[in-house]
């Protein structure tokens, strides 16, 4: 019968139809064989299969020619052509070795009706998930970004069954003061419009973050957002802040799964908690901050419900699953741990999205090293700050450390205030140790306002000069200044790369 050949096949892809509709055929008709072609958008063939002895091609090409049933069939067989209004899809041909069944012909034609319909929506559905895939993907970190004195990784795969691309993504900031910032999100539905929601959400994030707002204040703005997109859907979301130069992290949790923190030393993997609704939950909410130390070998890991998630076992089960990953492999880079956890946990049966990102703090800042400064009066106090420690890595004593943070710093200041005119525009820091000696180069992108004040009308580039070995200024001008500092080290350690 027709519904034999026909049923429950609006539940697989084009691909997986195509093949499958070639054994009903075989079987319900009682032939000897069967082919069937589907064309692609641009009319060539697509996909084609054959069941038992198949079909001459040929039958397939004149059913198509024809668009419908094609003149002078030879005995025992049968074509019939797949279209929609003027469209043709496809073909379907059937092939005995005795003679034809008298009712095949319009069997055959009832077959075609229905299974026209059926690839017509499984194409569709098809495009929407290409379509979501590509848009989810394209919306991720190209390459993810690198902070000294941080390590990271991240993995993502879609939805492997049907259109269940989800709303999964991530994104990872290089921040002002030589921080790092990282996000992961979840955006509740399936389909090219949770994608699209994903992509916005993911843009705004991305600004805030630049903004320079805290994980509490992004959260409270993003939900605020997210209410005025006017969506009955909500969305989980984590924003954590590393802070090299305090070796701690913050974040903040809008109903996300916890991440997990392993702290090294022999203490043992925990998940953290931090209460805050998704958003979209409720108009005006609080999310709470929370900051845990995160020293040289600490370890985090953020990831989507996909990842600890599998059918018929309750959450608890998948996040001990995880927790005990981290714990087995002990301390590890970055991708190790990545790589760790998705074989324990990501079994590739999953039909939501998996999202895993891995933050590792690392005990050196290497011997060449680079961070951005902006205006903002705490972005100056971090950098000093890690300058401090690069330098005692470096081997620097304590009068070498004093004697070069000054440097550095009017050097900074004198960008901010006469290169950039304290506008709000980035000045790049660079670290470099060669052998003996250390660079600090401070470089901005200067301005065109001729009232500039004289750069030098103080003290600050002598000063520069009697603190250093060699002090290279050129300083202000619309195509920006450069500072370069350097200085031989009585006792260097030589830092790693």
């Amino acid at each position: 019968s027709v519904a034999a050949i026909t049923d429950d096949l609006d539940r697989l892809a084009v691909a997986e139809l195509v093949p499958e509709l070639c054994g009903r055929l075989v079987r319900a008709l009682a032939v000897a064989g069967a082919a069937v072609v589907v064309l692609g958008e641009d009319g060539r063939v697509a996909l084609s299969a054959e069941h038992g002895a198949g079909a001459d091609s040929a039958l397939l090409e004149a059913a198509m020619a024809a668009g419908g049933t094609p003149d002078g069939l030879p005995a025992g067989h049968g074509a019939r052509a797949l279209r929609v209004e003027d469209r043709v899809l496809g073909a379907l041909a059937v092939t005995d070795d005795g003679e034809a069944d008298p009712g095949q012909d319009a069997v055959l034609g009832h077959v075609a009706e229905r299974v026209e319909l059926v690839v017509e929506r499984a194409a569709l559905h098809d495009r929407e998930r290409l379509i979501a895939a590509t848009l989810q993907r394209d919306l991720l970190p190209d390459a993810l970004p690198e902070v000294a004195g941080v390590g990271i990784s991240a993995y993502f795969a879609s939805g492997s069954q049907g259109t269940s691309i989800g709303g999964d993504w991530y994104d990872a900031l290089a921040l002002p003061g030589g921080r790092l910032g990282i996000v992961v999100g979840d955006v509740a539905g399936r389909g090219v419009a949770a994608a699209a929601r994903m992509g916005e959400l993911r843009s705004v994030a991305r600004a805030y973050a630049i903004e320079g707002h805290s994980p509490a204040a992004l959260a409270r703005r993003m939900n605020a957002y997210h209410v005025a997109m006017g969506t009955d859907t909500m969305t989980t979301l984590l924003f954590a802040v590393v802070e090299p130069d305090l070796g701690r992290l913050r974040f903040v949790s809008a109903g996300h799964v916890p991440p997990l923190l392993a702290p090294g030393n022999g203490v043992a993997p925990h998940f953290l908690d931090a209460a805050g609704p998704p958003l979209g939950v409720l108009e005006v909410c609080r999310f709470e901050e929370r900051t845990v130390a995160f020293g040289p070998e600490a370890a985090l890991l953020a990831y989507t419900d996909g990842l600890v998630e599998r059918r018929g076992e309750v959450l608890d089960v998948g996040l001990a699953r995880l927790r005990d990953a981290v714990a087995a492999l002990g301390p590890a880079d970055p991708a190790a741990m990545r790589d760790a956890v998705l074989a324990a946990c990501a079994d590739g049966t999953s039909s939501d999205d998996v999202t895993a990102v891995v933050l590792r703090a690392r005990p050196h800042l290497g011997r060449v090293a680079s961070f951005v400064l902006t205006p903002e009066p705490d972005t100056l106090l971090s950098l000093r700050r890690l300058l401090r420690r690069w330098l005692a890595e470096a081997g620097a004593d304590a009068r070498e450390s004093l004697e070069l943070t000054m440097a550095a710093n009017e050097a900074m200041q004198n960008a901010i205030e006469h290169g950039n005119a304290f506008a709000d525009a980035p000045i790049t820091v660079a670290l470099r140790q060669s052998g003996d000696q250390v660079e600090i180069e401070v470089r901005d992108l200067g301005h065109d306002d001729e009232r500039r004040p004289d750069p030098d009308r103080g003290r600050g580039v002598a000063l520069m000069r009697a603190l250093t070995d060699e002090a290279e200024v050129a300083l202000g001008g619309p195509a920006g200044g450069v500072v370069r500092l350097r200085r031989r080290l009585a006792r260097p350690s030589g830092l790693p790369a």
